[in-house]
């Protein structure tokens, strides 16, 4: 039996922080490797800002010590042990850092990458002040597809976390922001093509239009094989609209929520206004083999119950319906606006 290597994502290494501190600034030109931006922020010990990694290709948070503090002995050797604590770090709440160099008026730190666009974006443009301002939801937006992680994955170490999301375990494909100017960032982290304009798209339209939760109707999503479902929340502010935000989830996953811990259960499943399955355990596997487009609009299986089909359809808040062995037990939604239905054995709750 062979033994496993080491993880040296793990591994805690001791550092001489005075002996860093102390070490002469090199002669070196910052803008070579980053291209500062915008500022995000100020505080004690220094700005931070959002710029352009050369090296590594993307936009990335940028500290910098101030330069009063980079003169001061002291300040600096806190300024590095933070940089050698956070490097040492690995948690969902805590920015991973990825260099820490010295040079010439100051100690830049690169922070974990974000991408953020907006309609034209031209290689190497400075980011717009609202654009810049996504930057901060970026945390929120990968943080809400690892809450959707099953428990044994989503309580796991922050590496197995991040092989879960990279498996497409979460119940959450994608979460994201748009705003009125057109920026937009996501998470999974991706570029979105400079002739893309999310304001044009349905899901942005849709939260415009809507003041409360909206949830669009099943889609294919060709890029993971699967059916997936989007809810939308227009963002406004004293009355005025700031842009959308919202998520993508596997239709599979959410149907699995709806099952019910009773004797007799057979399946659960959600139905829109015009009594059609949007939301079953077996919805994915039906629209994937019979949807020769994925770009069109699905024609979703109708409700095979006539009875239940035309109490639906007459907007009834509840009731059941017996058909054969079946009882049918359906209730009406707040959100999503559509109707729960369980499918139940006839036989556990009427008597013949």
């Amino acid at each position: 039996m062979t033994s496993r290597p080491p993880s040296l994502k793990t591994a805690k290494v001791a550092i001489d922080v005075d002996a860093a501190a102390r070490r002469e600034p090199a002669s070196v030109d910052v803008s070579e490797r980053f291209q500062v931006r915008d500022l995000l922020g100020e505080g004690g010990m220094g700005s931070v800002y959002v710029a352009h990694d050369r090296g590594l290709g993307r936009i990335v948070a940028l500290k910098r010590l101030r330069e009063d503090n980079a003169k001061d002995r002291g300040a600096m050797r806190r300024f590095v042990l933070e940089a050698q604590i956070g490097a040492q770090l690995e948690h969902p709440n805590i920015v991973p850092l990825y260099s820490f160099e010295q040079s010439e008026g100051g100690a830049p730190v690169s922070f974990e990458g974000i991408v953020v666009t907006w309609p034209g974006k031209a290689p190497g443009a400075e980011l717009p002040l609202p654009t810049a301002k996504l930057v901060h939801v970026e945390r929120w937006l990968r943080d809400s597809l690892v809450d959707a992680l099953p428990a044994n994955d989503r309580l796991g170490s922050p590496s197995a976390r991040a092989a879960a999301l990279g498996a497409g375990r979460s119940a959450l494909l994608r979460s994201f922001v748009g705003l009125a100017d057109g920026s937009f960032i996501q998470y999974p982290g991706r570029e979105v093509p400079r002739d893309v304009d999310p304001r044009k798209r349905p899901w942005y339209a849709m939260g415009w239009r809507e003041k409360e939760l909206h949830w669009a109707r099943p889609v294919i999503d060709a890029g993971h094989r699967t059916l997936r479902i989007s809810a939308v929340l227009g963002l406004r502010s004293h009355g005025q609209f700031l842009g959308v935000a919202g998520c993508d989830m596997r239709v599979s996953s959410f149907a699995k929520r709806l099952r019910l811990d009773l004797a007799g259960f057979r399946q659960a499943y959600l139905v829109t206004e015009d009594v059609k399955i949007a939301v079953s355990e077996t919805l994915e596997a039906k629209m994937l083999a019979t949807v020769a487009n994925p770009d069109e609009e699905l024609d979703l299986p109708p409700v095979d119950v006539p009875e239940l089909a035309r109490r639906i359809a007459d907007d009834e808040l509840g009731g059941y319906v017996e058909s054969g062995d079946r009882l049918l037990v359906f209730a009406k939604l707040v959100s999503p606006p559509w109707t729960y239905v369980a499918e139940l054995e006839r036989k556990h709750y009427v008597e013949n």
